[in-house]
């Protein structure tokens, strides 16, 4: 091979094919100690179930949203959005969104690398749900639908859901971005600090929060007989507005649907009062949950499932005084029981 010789600034300079034996050994001891930095700061900061996931077979740990923001702070990196390209067909309901995120060193300015991230609402979690019999819009035949068992949560016995097309995916399309830009970034991360060994992808490999955790009893229908409750009614997503298609428009922070990190409550109940001026949809330790935004700050926590979550949440949105019985839970005021009487009015405004 013919070393081939070069001026920069009066210096002789050999351009090789790589580094040098003594320049790889050099980058060769950073890489260790980076990785077995990284190893240390996982083993000692990062906490399971809200900066990763444990999953069931699978053999190395899942990096979640939380833990790609502190390892980029360990790494003194700062995201940004780099690239959104997004494909919106009103009429289906149909949505696409492909993210770039990139990871710019902060003291340098240097971009360290770029991550993809893609999602529609043609994935399961998004273009499906689980309901039951009584849910079922009239004239469908169930025999001719996807079903499926659950375990009850007391253990006795199972009780069967069946799948239909989500009628409302406009509602979900800022929660697709989301996942898009989430996607990116733990892509960008793995990429930049070299921890695929450690981790896993991230959402890829996580179950489908359209079948977990679900509900363990059948809904009861009204009077008209429509099912009374309905997973998108109350759940309140902001839809783009007409001719934003294939932009980025804010997200609407109130109604964008929202992932927490595994949190458990305290072991004493206590009432507490407030108005609720919003209501919007969440997850909580995997379960499916609504947050109730009262007037004073706080936030009550109340699941999918909760006798008061089969009603139309907006109508607690009326004014009325209301008190909650509620454990602490993290920063939120989590709903103490499943009897119906957690939630009881005070007084009308």
């Amino acid at each position: 091979m013919n070393n081939q010789l070069t001026v920069i600034d009066g210096q002789e300079a050999r351009l090789m094919e790589g580094y040098s034996s003594q320049e790889m050994h050099a980058v060769l001891q950073e890489m260790k100690q980076k990785l077995n930095l990284t190893q240390q700061f996982f083993k000692e900061v990062m906490i399971e179930g809200q900066d990763y996931g444990v999953l069931e077979g699978t053999a190395k740990p899942t990096l979640l949203k939380a833990g790609a923001e502190k390892l980029c702070e360990l790494y003194g990196f700062s995201p940004i959005v780099k690239i959104i390209e997004e494909t919106a067909e009103r009429d289906t309901g149909y949505y696409r969104a492909r993210v770039t995120i990139s990871l710019i060193h902060r003291r340098s300015g240097v971009t360290i690398a770029d991550g993809v991230g893609e999602a529609n609402t043609m994935e399961s979690r998004y273009r499906w749900r689980w309901v039951f019999e009584n849910e079922l819009p009239r004239g469908i035949d169930k025999n001719s639908l996807v079903q499926k068992s659950f375990p009850k949560k007391n253990g006795n016995g199972t009780y069967i859901k069946y799948r239909i097309e989500n009628e409302d995916l406009h509602s979900l399309w800022n929660t697709v971005l989301k996942m898009a830009k989430k996607r990116g970034l733990i892509d960008a991360v793995l990429s930049a600090t070299r921890s695929s060994g450690i981790f896993t992808q991230d959402v890829e490999d996580l179950k489908d929060w359209a079948e977990a955790a679900p509900s363990d009893e059948p809904n009861p229908r009204r009077e008209n007989g429509t099912p009374a409750y309905n997973r998108n009614e109350s759940r309140r997503t902001s839809n783009r507005p007409q001719g934003q298609e294939g932009k980025h428009s804010p997200q609407n922070q109130s109604g964008a649907h929202k992932e927490h990190a595994a949190i458990t409550p305290s072991d004493t109940p206590r009432w507490i009062t407030g108005t609720v001026t919003d209501v919007q949809g969440t997850a909580i330790n995997d379960t499916p949950c609504f947050i109730l935004f009262l007037h004073n700050g706080s936030k009550v926590l109340i699941p999918e499932d909760h006798p008061v979550a089969q009603q139309d949440l907006n109508n607690l949105m009326g004014g009325q005084l209301l008190k909650f019985l509620t454990r602490t839970m993290g920063d939120f005021e989590a709903i103490a029981g499943r009897s119906g009487q957690e939630i009881q009015e005070v007084r009308s405004a």
